[in-house]
Formats: structure tokens, C-alpha cells, sequence
């Protein structure tokens, strides 16, 4: 008996191309990444369902905490689950085993399509706050001596950069020091 792959989202891929695809695929734990699709992983089968990625609008990680964590009996652990946001707002968890492979396909997402986002809102917000409070940590005014120094630094790592075996000479003799 075959097991075929069935689309999570509106659109579909033809027979020949979905398994092409889904062959070829990098392969995440139970789920997968192909040039097509995503595929996600059923309650008992890896890589059941897919979701073209014209109908993917965005893909994290959350981390569930065990039971047993907030009553003090029973084992403590991390679930790790790949949530991901279709276009239409609909959401859905994936869970895996290993919360390294949710970040390793993570990773080769935002390699492979880097205009679907790979946090969720609030943690995309708190990033930007971070940034923000990160600059404004920098002088806006520098002195004199301060912009010659950082147009100095420039000049020298563009000098670097276009002769990199000469930099590499230099990393080698500093360590030999």
C-alpha cells in the first residue's frame, strides 16, 4: 500500500514533480525541505504532508515545557515544534524529537528562501527593540579624532580585503607571537 503526500495548503504540486521533490528533499528529523515544498511530518509518518512555498507565510520555532516541569513530578523536557503560518493565517504545529533539527531546517530556510521569516511576530519585535536600543547606545556625534580613527580603520580593512593571502600571513605571524 502506498502512502502519497497530501498538500496542507490550497495549492498542489503535480505527481511526477511532488515526488521528484520530495525524493530530493533535505531531510530535517521528520520533516523536509525541497526546492518545491516543505514537508511535514503526520502523527506516525515523516514527511506526509507539504505545503508549496508560494502558500508559506512563515515558519518558527516553539518550545513547549513538560508537565513535569511546573508540578515537580515527573521528568523535565523541552518539545520542540516547527510551527508554520500558511498565507490564508492558519497555523500549524509540527512536533519533533530533537530541537537541533528544528534548528538546522530553520537555517536552510532562511538560506533557501530568505523572504519568509523564520520568527515569530513577538520575537521578530523583540529583536527590532534590541537593534534600537543597540544604536541608540552609539554616539550620534563623533569627535574629530574619533572620525579620523574610523576612516583609518576603513581605508585598512579595504586594504586587507583586496589582498587576502597578505592577511592571512599576518593572522598566522600574530600567533606565532
Amino acid at each position: 500500500m502506498a502512502i502519497f503526500t497530501t498538500p496542507l495548503s490550497s495549492s498542489s504540486l503535480p505527481g511526477d514533480v511532488l515526488g521528484n521533490d520530495k525524493k530530493h528533499c533535505r531531510r530535517f528529523g521528520p520533516c523536509g525541505v525541497g526546492d518545491e515544498a516543505i514537508y511535514l511530518n503526520g502523527r506516525f509518518i515523516d514527511r506526509r504532508y507539504y505545503a508549496v512555498w508560494s502558500d508559506v507565510k512563515r515558519v518558527f520555532k516553539r518550545v513547549a515545557i513538560s508537565k513535569g516541569a511546573y508540578t515537580g513530578k515527573g521528568v523535565f523536557g523541552s518539545l520542540p515544534f516547527l510551527v508554520v503560518v500558511f498565507s490564508d493565517d492558519t497555523e500549524h504545529e509540527f512536533p519533533f524529537k530533537k530541537e537541533s533539527d528544528v534548528d538546522r531546517m530553520l537555517e536552510a530556510i532562511a538560506e533557501e528562501h530568505p523572504k519568509i521569516p523564520t520568527y515569530s511576530k513577538e520575537a521578530k519585535a523583540k529583536l527590532d527593540a534590541a537593534a534600537a536600543e543597540e544604536r541608540a547606545r552609539y554616539a550620534k556625534k563623533l569627535s574629530d579624532k574619533a572620525k579620523e580613527s574610523v576612516s583609518k580603520l576603513r581605508s585598512d580593512k579595504e586594504f586587507m580585503d583586496k589582498a587576502p593571502s597578505l592577511s592571512s600571513e599576518l593572522i598566522a605571524t600574530a600567533k606565532q607571537k
